[in-house]
């Protein structure tokens, strides 16, 4: 009886001693693992400590993987003054300022508001108080929010450019010259009359060096149907060519050239009958362009094709030339040779009416139409006369192309292409069609698009373009037509230099594995990830003392009642 008592009390005391123990184990536990707020049978989710997610709000200071946010002090690559783009056209590295009185020196007062950037004084209007700034690294926007802010500076705004309204040259045979009307001619030298820095290579049957209104612009040129040094013309075609691009202007005297400031480069291929070869017109490309040519004028055309000819072309175009041709004065729809070729402007007639005049050939490869129709120029002997023919078109696109060449900035022979067939007027069908190609050029709009760009959308790249085939290279003329050089008579052939086709904007083609990596880890800082469970939870485990010491509770009861029993037994 003693022996079950004594093993009754024991049981119960073991029992309540794991019982205890159980229960500081629970607790101890819940004070060093966080509730889970998930249910029963539920994955309990928590976000890694270290791995900051995805907000909304921005941080004060974001870490590392956060992509910055606008915080209201700017970082060292920011710009603490607000910028607001400004409209108009003026020059871009200018701004002209007012300083206040006590701003003492303007070099200095400059210097103060503009720290580290280079900005210096170009000239100062003393009587009216203003001062001209040439701005170094920084915009014109930027400039102006700087000198919002500067305490020195009293009044800023752009240097706005000033045209005249209208520029009509005082030449004498003026009124006789309606292409220069249809074209905007006057319009467009408001803005620009074009630099004497350009060439135009006139490869044809040479010029008349002692033009009155010629020979003031001619550089040295060569003779390949003579070879010599002088370009003589002595036929009447080249000449006419040479005036329409580019003759002396507003000197009270003869016609008005396109480009009042262009050089003339005459190079004489096609002799006095206006006939030529491939090799003559080949080796005068070259020349031109290895004596400094900017822009080649090809009145000249064949229905056959050349590979000598071709390379000639490309060797100019790939070194910076802008190629200018005629496309044919047949009627057809095949555009001639070199026109025919992807780096040359391939150029159709008009007539006073901007309507396609009969003789124009056409056809897929025609970038634009000049006028070409009883145009009136130079002639031999100093002389004036109307021509027509596409050879006169041309020659009014190398004007233009030539004035375009003189802008800074204006760069490749695609910009200027580029510049001419998206500021066209638009004739015939809608948009772009075979008879007129992109239209009647317009020299105020082109030159306004390059002054107001200098860049310009989209930027056709520098590095020369690979081969090019036009459509129908391999084309045979049909037999009714003529075959080898065409010549160039009173109604000259005129050979197209077609429009470099500009290559299409850029496209961003999506690297699938960089962005399939991409998601991967935004997935990643934006999904929590499960916490582990503690290792002694694992195998059912933390169930092993609450089992011991339910076991033990129900030992002490068992071995209590039997205790009872024994007891009542021997009291009986």
């Amino acid at each position: 009886m003693k022996f079950f008592r004594k093993s009754s009390l024991l049981s119960l005391f073991l029992a309540l001693f794991f019982l205890g123990g159980f229960f500081s184990h629970v607790t101890a536990q819940e004070a060093e693992t966080p509730t889970p707020t998930s249910t029963a049978c539920e994955l309990s989710f928590t976000p890694p400590a270290e791995t900051p997610l995805p907000s909304a709000t921005p941080s004060a200071t974001p870490s590392p993987s956060e992509t910055a946010l606008p915080s209201a002090t700017p970082s060292p690559t920011e710009t603490a003054f607000p910028i607001k783009e400004i409209g108009g056209d003026y020059i871009e590295d200018e701004l002209l300022v007012r300083f206040a009185d006590s701003a003492g020196d303007a070099q200095s007062a400059a210097a103060a508001c503009f720290a580290n950037e280079q900005v210096r004084v170009a000239f100062g209007i003393g009587e009216i108080g203003a001062t001209v700034l040439k701005l170094g690294e920084i915009s014109v926007s930027e400039a102006m929010a700087r000198a919002k802010s500067c305490p020195q500076i009293v009044l800023a705004e752009p240097n706005y450019r000033l045209h005249a309204t209208d520029t009509f040259p005082n030449d004498l045979y003026w009124g006789n010259q309606y292409g220069l009307t249809a074209i905007r001619a006057p319009q467009g030298w408001d803005q620009s009359t074009g630099s004497a820095a350009v060439t135009i290579a006139i490869i044809d049957t040479g010029v008349d060096l002692a033009h009155p209104d010629l020979a003031g612009k001619i550089v040295p040129g060569y003779d390949f149907v003579n070879n010599d040094a002088q370009a003589q013309d002595d036929n009447g075609h080249g000449t006419h060519v040479a005036g329409i691009a580019a003759a002396s202007s507003n000197n009270g005297i003869g016609v008005a050239g396109v480009s009042w400031g262009a050089r003339i480069m005459p190079i004489k291929v096609l002799n006095a009958s206006a006939n030529g070869s491939f090799a003559n017109a080949a080796a005068g490309i070259i020349w031109a362009t290895d004596h400094g040519a900017q822009i080649i004028n090809l009145s000249m055309g064949a229905y056959a094709d050349s590979a000598i000819f071709h390379d000639a072309i490309d060797y100019a175009y790939n070194h910076g030339v802008m190629l200018v041709a005629a496309s044919g004065n047949s009627g057809s729809n095949f555009v001639l040779y070199p026109a025919r070729y992807a780096n040359v402007m391939a150029v159709g007639a008009t007539d006073s009416a901007n309507a396609l005049a009969p003789f124009s050939n056409y056809g897929a490869e025609i970038d634009v139409v000049a006028p070409g129709v009883d145009i009136f120029s130079t002639w031999l002997g100093g002389n004036y006369q109307n021509d027509s023919g596409t050879s006169m078109s041309a020659p009014y696109v190398s004007g233009l192309a030539a004035i375009l060449r003189g802008i800074p900035g204006s760069g490749s022979p695609a910009n200027l292409a580029w510049a001419m067939k998206s500021t066209a007027l638009d004739l015939g069908a809608a948009g772009r069609d075979d008879y007129y190609g992109d239209g009647l050029i317009q020299m105020d709009a082109a030159i306004a698009l390059l002054w107001v760009t200098e860049t310009p959308t989209p930027t056709p790249t520098q590095t020369p373009l690979p081969q090019q085939t036009r459509p129908g290279t391999g084309y045979t003329p049909p037999a009714s037509l003529p075959t080898g050089t065409e010549t160039a008579t009173a109604s000259p052939t005129a050979s197209p230099t077609e429009t470099v086709s500009l290559p299409p904007t850029a496209i961003v083609t999506p690297n699938l594995q960089r962005d399939a990596d991409s998601a991967a880890e935004v997935f990643a800082l934006s999904t929590p990830s499960p916490t582990p469970l503690p290792a002694e939870q694992q195998g059912g485990k933390e169930f092993l003392l609450p089992c011991l010491g339910v076991f033990l509770i129900f030992l002490a009861i068992l071995l209590f009642l039997l205790g009872r029993r024994w007891k009542k037994k021997e009291e009986a």
